[in-house]
């Protein structure tokens, strides 16, 4: 549907310019939303049906700053937690970035994303030049994080990851709740708000603030 009056739906939606996009699933969540150019790519990977193979793998972390996160996870997709990545899984989430699980550090440098500690905070570079940063005033109620996935030799590959570990758990909620979108190739850029103030995640409290392809 063309709207192009109707702010209620423009603000429902998150849509902010004239010329955003908005991927609509069967059961009305939105899949994905940009503005300009639709990725098709993105839209195709998007499109095609969930596996139906039962999954066994591995939520793998690495301290007790992520362990509420990786347990979550794990207890919504069937998997076990770890703090290493055992072989021989269909699937494993790597919950929390390099600062905090170096289990993350080969598959951020496969998908081309880095986090790195800058002298404004922490700085989060997606594929596609897009830089952002979570400050030291962001702490506990603002946070920028990726859920991302890749095949490697047959295993799929996710990254949960926020730039402090208030992200990470608002990755690990969303893929927890959105776990058909997980698809090789395809990254989602989240945005975490603390907005009832209870400086805990909710997942109503996390956005889908762009995707991206990985190389």
């Amino acid at each position: 549907m063309f709207v192009q009056d109707d702010r209620e739906i423009w603000r429902d939606f998150g849509v902010r310019f004239l010329g955003s996009w908005v991927f609509i699933g069967p059961d009305w969540t939105v899949l994905t939303a940009g503005e300009g150019e639709i990725d098709l790519n993105v839209i195709c990977r998007l499109a095609a049906p969930p596996s139906t193979t039962p999954v066994a793998g591995y939520s793998v972390y690495k301290g007790w700053v992520d362990r509420q996160a990786a347990e979550f996870i794990a207890s919504r997709m069937g998997l076990e937690t770890s703090t290493a990545a055992p072989a021989g899984a269909d699937m494993v989430v790597v919950v929390g970035g390099p600062l905090a699980n170096p289990s993350a550090i080969p598959i951020l440098e496969e998908a081309g994303i880095s986090f790195n500690r800058t002298a404004e905070g922490v700085e989060l570079r997606l594929p596609n030049g897009t830089v952002l940063v979570a400050g030291g005033a962001d702490w506990a109620w603002h946070d920028y994080a990726v859920v991302f996935s890749i095949d490697r030799g047959g295993v799929l590959w996710v990254g949960a990851m926020g730039c402090t570990r208030y992200g990470t758990l608002a990755a690990a909620t969303w893929a927890a709740h959105h776990q058909p979108m997980l698809k090789p190739g395809v990254g989602y850029l989240l945005e975490w708000s603390d907005l009832n103030g209870d400086g805990d995640v909710q997942i109503g409290e996390v956005r889908v603030a762009a995707t991206f392809e990985l190389p």
